[in-house]
């Protein structure tokens, strides 16, 4: 029998307490949600979809459950710090994707309800099966919408953002009142006043946020961009999603050219952006370049089809979105491999970088980025100062010097002393705790200047990563030899 050691208390054990809290909200949800159809349904049948349906019920149910779910399972990593809320953006995030989930919950089961009272033509469901499949339904949504937000990242966030399109622009399609909408425009789903006009506009408003959600997520730890380059190509993403809610919200009937110049200028922003991302971010892989080159042409080739008759504009514009948030996924991933690629590369040359390309689990409870709340949430925010404090002994040592040395720069930098250091490693401080609680940032510290990892420190715009950076700078330089009155910066005269 192996002993594994001591497991520490429920709560420093982040994974496992946030799957039993999704686990009992989930069993809440259940009891909740059955009493509620009781109410509704008393001891009567009910058809499985439809008006006044076990279906209908249960897809409502799921919406204002998911959507509660989700603000829950942020607020949980508000209270752990990781990362917090700060300020309307994050708020607003937080509403956008809690919306998202909801909507994505109620259309979903809408979905199943529909096939199965096809596969079962003419059945209706008894009364006890309507209290278990309907709280069934919600113990599932607000599981998996809860853990959804205790585990976001960029790339989740980009899943959500094509499953919420494909859901909603679908919806709308099998409602519409005109079945020959097609023959025209897919922007034609917007202009009646129907139910299929509301949920088409609603779920273009709602994804062109959560695009800008994503591209904030997504640019706000390019390694080896040029800051003029992140900007540049944060820009264009945020041009990507204001435009597409700004084709939502201006109707092509009663705003043609409006809707046109936006849905035009959308275009026109992501094939800048695919043509000058080599410039812009220089570490992008060279294989994935030529992915958006290829989109596109096609897109290209589609307009010129449209132009001379042979497609229509329906096809045309399904076609271009399918392929711009393609794109945008795979974006993201390749975004998250150069990071991962530079954290290693930073390792291997001896440079602390303050986070492991693959944490583990429990030493790592957040993905790479928090959107919805903080997104400038690195992942390194939540990875614990006894962690890294390791290695910066290590990394010292290696190269001949003390940990005295390593104490006297991080007390400089800090104002913590060596019991307040052996503190913040025995209490396992994130580094977002470890520098909010730090007793005195020395005021020198716009000093600190020069490359780590790749970036220059002086030109991080997020605080937080900034001040992780200068400690990892000042290390480094202790490592390297440097005579520690340059290291311990101060005004010339």
């Amino acid at each position: 029998m192996t002993d594994t050691g001591p497991r520490g208390p429920l709560r420093s054990r982040f994974n496992t307490s946030i799957e039993l809290t999704a686990t009992a909200l989930g069993a809440l949800a259940f009891g909740a949600v059955a009493l509620l159809a009781l109410a509704v349904f008393g001891f009567d049948d009910a058809p499985i979809s439809g008006p006044g349906s076990v279906g209908q019920f249960a897809a409502l149910a799921c919406a204002v459950a998911g959507a509660l779910a989700f603000a829950a399972g942020r607020y949980v990593l508000h209270l752990r710090a990781q990362p917090r809320i700060r300020g309307t953006l994050d708020v607003l995030d937080v509403i956008a994707l809690a919306l998202a989930h909801g909507i994505i919950a109620m259309l979903s089961w809408t979905l199943v309800a529909v096939i199965l009272s096809d596969a079962f033509v003419g059945a209706t469901v008894f009364p006890l099966p309507v209290l278990a499949l309907s709280g069934a339904a919600a113990a599932v949504t607000v599981y998996v919408s809860f853990l959804s937000a205790a585990q976001m990242s960029p790339q989740l966030l980009a899943v959500i953002l094509a499953v919420f399109l494909v859901e909603g622009i679908l919806a709308s399609a099998l409602t519409a009142n005109d079945p020959a909408w097609w023959e025209q425009n897919l922007s034609t789903l917007g202009i009646s006043s129907d139910i299929s006009s509301l949920a088409f506009n609603l779920t273009l408003i709602i994804a062109g946020f959560l695009v800008t959600v994503l591209a904030r997520a997504a640019t706000r730890s390019i390694p080896t961009a040029t800051e003029h380059g992140r900007r540049r190509v944060l820009l264009s993403l945020v041009i990507v999603g204001v435009f597409l809610a700004c084709v939502g919200i201006f109707h092509v009937d009663d705003m043609f050219w409006i809707h046109t110049g936006v849905a035009s200028g959308m275009a026109v922003a992501f094939g800048v952006l695919v043509f000058k991302l080599r410039t812009w971010v220089p570490g992008i892989s060279r294989a994935f370049l030529p992915v958006g080159w290829a989109f596109v042409a096609v897109i290209a080739v589609l307009a010129v089809f449209f132009a001379v008759g042979f497609y229509t504009l329906t096809a045309v514009e399904l076609v271009a979105g399918v392929l711009v948030f393609t794109w945008i996924i795979l974006f993201q991933r390749n975004v998250g491999a150069l990071d991962a690629d530079t954290a290693q590369a930073g390792a291997h040359a001896g440079v602390p970088t303050a986070t492991p390309a693959q944490p583990s689990q429990a030493g790592n409870p957040t993905p790479a980025s928090s959107p919805g709340g903080n997104v400038a949430g690195h992942r390194i925010f939540a990875f614990p100062f006894a962690r890294i404090y390791p290695e910066y002994v290590n990394k010292v040592e290696r190269k001949g010097h003390t940990v005295e040395e390593l104490h006297t720069v991080l007390t400089w930098l800090t104002g913590y002393t060596d019991e307040g250091l052996a503190a913040a490693i025995a209490d396992e401080r994130t580094l977002e705790e470890f520098f909010a609680q730090a007793p005195a940032m020395n005021a020198h510290t716009d000093l600190i200047t020069g490359v780590i990892c790749g970036i220059r420190v002086e030109e991080i715009e997020d605080p937080l990563m900034q001040q992780i950076r200068w400690m990892d700078k000042l290390v480094d330089e202790v490592a390297r030899g440097k005579r520690m009155t340059s290291i311990l910066r101060a005004p010339v005269g």
